[in-house]
C-alpha cells in the first residue's frame, strides 16, 4: 500500500521527534524513520540533557544569560567548524522549541542542572554554572510495551533506577558523605515504589 506524507524525519532522537511533533501540530502527516531496533538515539543513551542558552527554565531560575555572550562562547568553542547562519538560528530559536515542548507536551517539563558547567566554561562566553538543563524523571511504565524499544543506556544501570544529574553526583559519594549515601537510599526505594 502507497502511502504519502508531508515530511519524512531521519532519526528518533530529541531532535527528530521534536521536528515531528512541531510538523504534526502545524497540520502536515509526518512519518518518523528509525535505522536502528530502538527510539530515542543518543538522547535516551545519555540522560538527556540539552544545551539550550538564555531558555525558560534558565530564566526561572535566575541564571543571567544572553544570546550575545552565548554567541561568545559558540565562536570560541566551535569556531568555523558551525556555519554562523547555523549558530544564529540556534540561539534563536533553542529557546523557542523548549518553550513550543512546554507548551504542546503533558510531560516534557526540564529542570536546571545545577553544576553541570558548560564544557569549557573558561573560553569566553562561558558559564561555570552552566547552561544545561534536563528533563524530570519520566515513569517509564507510561510507554507500556513500547518502553522495551526504548534505546538502553550506555552504562546499563540497575533495577531500572533512574536519577537526575544532581542525584548521580551525590551518589557517587555514597559511601564517603551522609548525603550521598541518603541520595542512594532516596533512589533505590523510588526504583522500588515504581
Amino acid at each position: 500500500m502507497e502511502q504519502s506524507f508531508d515530511v519524512i524525519i531521519v532519526g528518533s532522537g530529541a531532535a527528530g521527534m521534536t521536528a515531528a511533533l512541531k510538523a504534526h501540530h502545524e497540520g502536515l502527516k509526518v512519518l518518523v524513520v528509525e535505522k536502528e531496533q530502538y527510539f530515542g538515539g543518543s538522547t535516551a543513551r545519555s540522560g538527556g540533557g540539552i544545551w539550550v542558552p538564555n531558555n525558560y527554565v534558565l530564566q526561572r531560575e535566575g541564571i543571567h544569560d544572553d544570546p550575545q555572550n552565548a554567541r561568545t562562547y559558540l565562536d570560541a568553542v566551535a569556531g568555523n567548524a558551525a556555519p554562523d547562519a547555523n549558530k544564529s538560528a540556534f540561539l534563536s530559536h533553542g529557546p523557542a522549541m523548549l518553550a513550543f515542548l512546554r507548551a504542546h507536551t503533558r510531560h516534557m517539563r526540564f529542570s536546571y542542572a545545577r553544576g553541570y558547567a558548560d564544557y569549557y566554561p573558561v573560553r569566553p562566553g562561558g558559564l561555570a554554572a552552566g547552561r544545561t538543563i534536563e528533563p524530570y524523571l519520566f515513569n517509564g511504565a507510561l510507554l507500556e510495551e513500547d518502553l522495551a524499544l526504548l534505546n538502553p543506556p550506555v552504562v546499563p544501570i540497575p533495577m531500572g533506577l533512574s536519577f537526575n544529574s544532581a542525584e548521580f553526583n551525590r551518589m557517587n559519594m555514597a559511601f564517603r558523605t551522609w548525603k550521598g549515601f541518603g541520595t542512594a537510599v532516596k533512589v533505590t526505594f523510588r526504583a522500588i515504589g515504581s
